[in-house]
This record gives C-alpha cells, sequence and structure tokens, in this order.
C-alpha cells in the first residue's frame, strides 16, 4: 500500500473515526494505569495511617479500579 492511499484514508470520515475509537480506547487504558496508581496508594496510604475510614476508602478504591477496567472492555468490544 503506498503511503499516499494510507494518508488519504486517514483523512477520509471512516478513518478518522478509527483513529478517535484508538484515541479514546488508549486514553482510557492510561486511566486504567492511574486508577491502578491510586489503588496502590490509597493502600500505602492505609498501612501509614489508621483511620476508621480505611475500609471505605478502600473499598472505594478497587470499585474505581474495576469500573474503569470494565469500561474499557466494553470500548474493545464495541469499537
Amino acid at each position: 500500500m503506498e503511503i499516499t492511499n494510507i494518508v488519504l484514508n486517514i483523512f477520509s470520515i471512516k478513518g478518522f473515526v478509527g483513529l478517535m475509537e484508538f484515541m479514546i480506547i488508549l486514553m482510557e487504558i492510561i486511566y486504567v494505569l492511574y486508577a491502578f496508581i491510586l489503588t496502590r496508594q490509597i493502600r500505602l496510604m492505609n498501612k501509614s495511617f489508621n483511620t476508621p475510614t480505611q475500609p471505605l476508602f478502600s473499598f472505594l478504591a478497587h470499585i474505581h479500579f474495576l469500573a474503569s477496567i470494565i469500561l474499557v472492555i466494553f470500548s474493545i468490544i464495541l469499537a
């Protein structure tokens, strides 16, 4: 395939939609990494501090991480 055909396909409507789908899935994957780091930081914070809200924060962090993974899976399936 020639480079001109590839460039023309990117600038078509179908190519633009495909590029946007790829970029959105890439941003969601980066967000999953953020959610993982957040979960890890909350775990480290809970080891350092003893508060009555430790289980709540840990639970919310794990739900947030699982929800971000589910969002990426659904996005990949629907793309």
